[in-house]
């Protein structure tokens, strides 16, 4: 079996070595994406995707969105490469390797069995959008997975504390063909669960053999959970289409909102303006008319 990684912002954690002593070498890949933060040196950090799109229109009109599309297309093209040219049977993502990950299947890159360790998309999209446009884009983004022929299954720490666990649980009620494994855990690589307990390899040998038919993999709702009316649609597929409209639609009227709020603000001011000079004109016509009345009245 050969195994894909796709690894988180800052480090590839120990998940490669442990996989190359169960799977052997030659069956694990990681692709190294010169990520980071605040690291110059790596191609694709935030701060050099952040410089590389900072005098672009778009980013000079929104700079973190920029930043954030920028750093996740150099991520997505370097893994459409290694799926292409080595052919895994699965995809594992971590953290921001999971975002990447979403991301492929999204653009149909990668549509086979799947593993996410704590994804944190919708996390970064907290830093790259506001707050009206981060729920219509994790749905957007969420509804293309459900689209596809991807499945799998997302570990979860109960107690993360980088990525909350909800955004999971969240994703799994919309794209109905992963599962949620749930960790009672403190750590967000799991590091503790799945290398020190043994039960990565157990995640990946099920993961490649998960069936394709994605109904088999909605867990029936208990009593005491609350599923949005998202995820209790999702069960039938035919309201996609529907659903993507209707967030199309409520992006393109906060847009015009947002448009009219610029307009509303702008022209009250040039109001104001042509009222101070009105006021102003008024004010010299009467003191040069008071002035005139003084002299008259000297005269006489």
């Amino acid at each position: 079996m050969k195994i894909l990684y796709v690894h988180e912002l800052e480090q590839k954690g120990n998940f490669v070595s442990h996989l190359k002593a169960k799977y052997g070498d030659e069956s694990v890949l990681c692709i190294d994406m010169s990520l980071g933060i605040f690291r110059l040196g790596h191609h694709n950090s935030i701060i050099r995707s952040f410089f590389r799109v900072f005098m672009t229109r778009e980013g000079i009109r929104h700079p973190m969105k920029a930043t954030f599309y920028e750093c996740l297309s150099r991520c997505v093209e370097i893994q459409r490469k290694a799926i292409e040219k080595f052919r895994p049977d699965v995809v594992i993502g971590s953290s921001w390797g999971g975002a990447v990950v979403l991301q492929c299947i999204a653009e149909r890159i990668w549509e086979g069995p799947t593993l996410l360790i704590a994804p944190a998309y919708k996390e970064f999209l907290k830093y790259a959008l506001y707050d009206e446009y981060i729920q219509i884009e994790w749905e957007k983004m969420a509804l293309s997975v459900a689209e596809s022929q991807a499945r799998g299954v997302i570990v979860h720490g109960r107690f993360d504390p980088v990525v909350p666990h909800s955004h999971s649980q969240e994703f799994c009620l919309m794209a109905t063909g992963f599962r949620l494994k749930t960790v009672d855990s403190q750590s967000h690589n799991l590091s503790d669960y799945l290398i020190a307990k043994e039960h990565l390899k157990e995640f990946v040998d099920n993961t490649s053999v998960m069936p394709v038919n994605r109904e088999s993999f909605i867990e029936a709702p208990s009593t005491s959970r609350k599923r949005s009316s998202l995820g209790k649609t999702m069960i039938g597929y035919n309201f996609l289409d529907e659903k993507k409209k209707s967030l199309d639609q409520t992006e393109n009227k906060l847009e015009e909102n947002n448009n009219n709020k610029q307009g509303n603000i702008t022209q009250p001011t040039k109001q104001d303006k042509q009222q101070e000079q009105n006021e102003g004109k008024e004010q010299k016509e009467q003191k040069e008319q008071k002035e005139q009345k003084e002299q008259q009245e000297q005269q006489e």
